[in-house]
């Protein structure tokens, strides 16, 4: 453990990626009893990293909890353990976060030279995680290597076997603090989750799992409804990815995918290129040059954005960016078209997926957040189509 005292938030300018660091974060100290409430997570980063983490405004935010707990970690058939949901759990709520055991690189570079095989970096990767798992407490160590292990069968060492079948990947994540983190492999980090890395796959998964670096915490909410009893799933493929090639990705996680949409492969498949040949509709660009034309009584663009949602939702894609995309424009259009009971139902949703609100705070205080969040972030957009459509009146 590091006994280190709080004090230098100052950013660095630069990272060292010639040398590697061991921290755990938050601070650690020898009296235990001082150490952050919510754990510890133990870090091998880049040189200078640890530093910009540290100086991030309020560094460490305290882990989200669920009010009410929602989840617990079951036998799931044919697949090992998995999480379940214990109560009804609604679209956006927050089901658990949790301080993630280990935060590293994907791979590790050997810092002399960078020719060198795929076997030869696989065994300094584990020698560096093996130093990570030993300055584990007892508990977190033990927690560790009880999960899971995929790759018993390719030649990579259980412990580095263990993080490639249960690592989240947040390099984007990191980047967004840490902007001189590049992209490719040297940006690649994951994490690892004592109860979150149980959730199991689905190519049609019900919740999404994602990684805040101010609170260092590894969080799950619901994309949609889910029942009591229902387990918790999320992806470990491209969910638009035909279903012969998701199986081929899926292929060394040791098992072969039976959701709905696998299933039923031909009819799912044929709405998942639709889909994909869709993106356009939920870009920028592709609003701001419908913003700029004429307006028009009959609007193909609203029209579109909902026959895409209907697709969507109708394979149970509510986990893609481009849903949350979709509803983002939804919410634009309805404003620009003076729309706002609508505008403001479509941003609520927006906004419920991008901070844990829902099942965090009580009912009244989120209608309240979501709200204020709600018309702040369609307030740029209202009227602007009735606007110009005045303004075409009048000059007719």
């Amino acid at each position: 453990m590091d006994p280190e005292l709080p004090g230098n938030t100052s950013a660095p300018t630069t990272i060292n990626y010639d040398q590697y660091r061991f921290a755990g974060l938050p601070a650690t100290y020898f009296n235990t009893a001082a150490n952050d409430a919510d754990g510890v997570t133990e870090c091998i980063l880049y040189g200078g990293m640890k530093e910009a983490i540290c100086a991030q405004p309020d560094f460490p935010k305290a882990v989200p909890r669920a009010l009410v707990p929602a989840h617990q970690i079951a036998p799931s058939v044919g697949a090992g353990l998995g999480m379940f949901a214990t109560r009804a759990i609604r679209a956006h709520e927050l089901i658990f976060a949790e301080r993630p055991l280990l935060l590293m690189p994907a791979a590790f570079w050997p810092t002399q030279g960078r020719g060198f095989d795929r076997e030869s970096m696989i065994a300094h990767s584990n020698e560096m995680l093996k130093c990570a798992i030993k300055r584990m407490t007892p508990a977190n160590r033990a927690a560790y290597c009880a999960l899971s292990n995929s790759h018993l069968r390719d030649g990579s060492p259980e412990l580095f076997g263990i993080l490639r079948t249960n690592g989240f990947s947040v390099g984007e994540r990191l980047r967004e603090v840490i902007t001189q983190l590049p992209e490719g492999p040297m940006g690649m980090f994951t994490v690892i989750g004592k109860e979150l890395s149980r959730i199991n796959h689905s190519c049609s998964p019900n919740s999404h799992v994602d990684f805040d670096l101010c609170s260092l915490s590894l969080r799950v909410s619901a994309v949609r409804n889910i029942a009591e009893g229902e387990e918790i799933t999320t992806m470990y493929c491209d969910l638009l990815d035909p279903c012969t090639t998701r199986r081929r990705t899926l292929s060394p996680y040791g098992f072969t995918c039976a959701c709905e949409a696998c299933q039923h492969r031909i009819d799912s498949d044929v709405r998942r290129r639709r889909i994909h040949a869709s993106h356009h509709l939920w870009k920028d660009a592709t609003f701001e040059r419908w913003l700029r034309k004429p307006p028009q009584v009959d609007d193909q663009y609203k029209m579109q954005l909902l026959r895409l949602l209907r697709l969507i939702e109708e394979e149970n894609l509510q986990l893609l960016q481009g849903y949350r995309n979709t509803r983002q424009k939804l919410a634009f259009v309805c404003a620009a078209l003076g729309d706002k009971p609508n505008a403001i139902k479509y941003a609520k949703d927006v906004i419920g997926t991008r901070s844990p609100i829902r099942g965090v705070v009580p009912i009244s205080a989120e209608k309240t957040l979501l709200n204020k969040a709600a018309r702040s972030l369609i307030e740029p957009h209202l009227s602007k189509k009735v606007g110009a459509r005045t303004h075409e009146m009048s000059r007719a």
